[in-house]
């Protein structure tokens, strides 16, 4: 990835890693190097993700610096062909961009954190579900929060629009379901899940008679719902 798009702090030319001689960006949120020849960064680290930082000491010969992550680290090595002087330079504005930049990333993930544990806190089915899915390591957390977190989220949001913003439906809103026949020499209304939402939300001896009359028939094919009759239909 190129840095077309992302505001760069810093480049440093004359970074080594390990024998490939390159530049290191910092940007906004992450560090980069590429190597020279190069269009694409084959180092790229998040702020986020960096643990700490680790700095040769004095007096070696090699003027380096070390990022270290959970489960990883890499070393950047300064070669300024203009000597000692320039290197420790080149070294220690990067050293101390990092020491600005990393606690404030520090503090972000750590207010993250804690609105995911509110967010489990006070949603007990979003706290079954990482359980099931994060603890037992079916997935991982970052996967569940970006996908099974903000689906519920939004859900949420959009059925408390709907509450909001509930509308009257036409009383010949069945006007366009037709009978079938139901195999045993019968007939009655197939509904989808349109007419069936509908019913539940509108009519309140609906649940009732559905309850008493499909015990134990419903279907999961295609979400295909119950049969109702037509008499029950007319009841409503």
């Amino acid at each position: 990835m190129t840095t077309s798009s992302e505001d760069v702090k810093m480049s440093i030319d004359f970074v080594r890693v390990k024998k490939a001689d390159g530049t290191l960006y910092l940007m906004n949120e992450r560090i980069a190097w590429m190597p020279n020849g190069k269009n694409t960064f084959t180092i790229s680290h998040n702020y986020a993700d960096i643990k700490t930082q680790k700095i040769s000491p004095e007096g070696k010969p090699k003027i380096q610096l070390q990022v270290v992550l959970a489960d990883r680290s890499d070393t950047f090595h300064f070669v300024n062909p203009n000597g000692t002087e320039r290197q420790l330079e080149d070294r220690n504005r990067v050293k101390e961009c990092l020491q600005t930049t990393l606690p404030l990333f520090r503090r972000k993930v750590s207010q993250e954190m804690e609105q995911k544990a509110r967010l489990l806190l006070d949603n007990a089915n979003l706290f079954e579900l990482y359980k099931e899915l994060v603890t037992t390591g079916v997935i991982t957390p970052e996967d569940f929060w970006e996908h099974y977190a903000t689906r519920v989220k939004l859900n949420s949001r959009a059925a408390a629009d709907n509450r909001s913003e509930k509308v009257g439906v036409s009383s010949a809103f069945l006007a366009d379901v037709k009978p079938q026949a139901d195999g045993m020499n019968g007939n009655g209304l197939r509904f989808g899940l349109f007419y069936f939402t509908v019913l539940f939300t509108n009519c309140s001896t609906f649940p009732h008679q559905t309850r008493h009359s499909v015990q134990h028939q419903q279907r999961d094919h295609r979400g295909d719902l119950p049969d109702v009759s037509r008499r029950q239909a007319k009841a409503l």
